[in-house]
């Protein structure tokens, strides 16, 4: 089983992380697709992943590169050139072998 939408690199899962982990096993997800929502996801992301990759068993946690749509209308508001940062961070980031795919996208706002 693949979980494709799971923001657990968040800070307000932190302190159950290790639960979270354990419940996907017993639930028999092999696969947790974590969607970035800003710039900084990714490096969230690989910490999270560097973390569990220890374990015997664990499910295998991917990440994804994108912008949250809750944060398009503010990046455009602050950053007159978000959407050229957003474009480079897809290509620098995006040309990784461990990033499975792009989400969130933010194009729907």
């Amino acid at each position: 089983m693949i979980d494709t939408h799971a923001h657990i690199f968040l800070e307000d899962f932190s302190d159950d992380i290790q639960l979270i982990i354990d419940r996907a096993l017993e639930c028999g997800i092999k696969h947790i697709l974590m969607p970035g929502i800003d710039t900084s996801s990714v490096e969230k992301m690989d910490a999270l992943i560097t973390r569990f990759s220890g374990q015997i068993q664990f499910p295998c946690l991917h990440p994804m590169v994108g912008i949250h749509p809750c944060d398009v209308s503010t990046l455009a508001e602050k950053d007159h050139l978000w959407l050229d940062r957003l474009y480079n961070m897809l290509l620098e980031v995006g040309s990784r072998k461990d990033i499975v795919a792009i989400g969130e996208t933010g194009l729907d706002c």
